[in-house]
């Protein structure tokens, strides 16, 4: 029986560890979406305005000063999103997640070594997660101004409004990654901390 025991504990820290290495994997290819859409969102915009301001209209109409706006959103989207993926790592390993493999420890520091191991691997997930919102925000931004360029709006008010919701980006991060409530009243991190 003992045994039994023995490889469910076993399959059950294994499973515990394999979601936790999975998850790095897992926000590592969300930054890598964003900034390949970015940057191909980014290509056909510059082929389109090249198309419809270069070759229909010739040189007499430039390309208007608002056809800018999508470009600075989806450059701002790759920019956080590289930054993501590169602080993403940034994380010293636990003692107890560092220590020996060769040593034989106890039951209970085998269970501190698989929570210290989700902890940490939890950790660099959300440090600088509020980089990855902010850069499908400002993607999100960048793909709703693409016909800026060619709507026959006041320039003055596209500006502002670009202005405006490139300022409410941190204001929308804020509110994103604003710890949740949980029924008892209090914050999920400290019911975390508790638990």
């Amino acid at each position: 029986m003992s045994s039994e025991n023995d490889t469910r504990t076993q399959d059950l820290n294994s499973a515990y560890l394999d979601v936790a290495k999975e998850q790095i994997g897992r926000i590592q290819a969300r930054a890598t979406f964003v900034a390949q859409a970015a940057g191909a969102i980014g290509t056909i915009y510059t082929a389109i305005l090249g198309l419809a301001f270069g070759f229909i209209h010739g040189s007499e109409r430039p390309v208007p000063a608002t056809g800018i706006i999508p470009a600075i959103f989806i450059g701002l989207a790759l920019v956080l999103a590289g930054a993501y993926a590169c602080s993403s790592y940034i994380e010293e390993k636990p003692a107890s997640v560092a220590s020996d493999p060769s040593e034989h420890p106890s039951e209970q520091a085998l269970v501190k070594q698989r929570n210290d191991f989700i902890d940490w691997t939890t950790k660099i997930v959300k440090k600088r997660l509020c980089f990855l919102h902010a850069s499908l925000i400002s993607l999100g931004f960048g793909v709703i101004f693409l016909p800026a360029a060619f709507l026959s709006i006041s320039e003055i008010v596209v500006w502002i409004i670009a202005f405006l919701l490139f300022c409410s980006i941190p204001v929308i991060v804020g509110y994103i990654n604003k710890p949740q409530r949980t029924r008892g009243g209090r914050n999920s991190n400290s019911a975390e901390k508790s638990g």
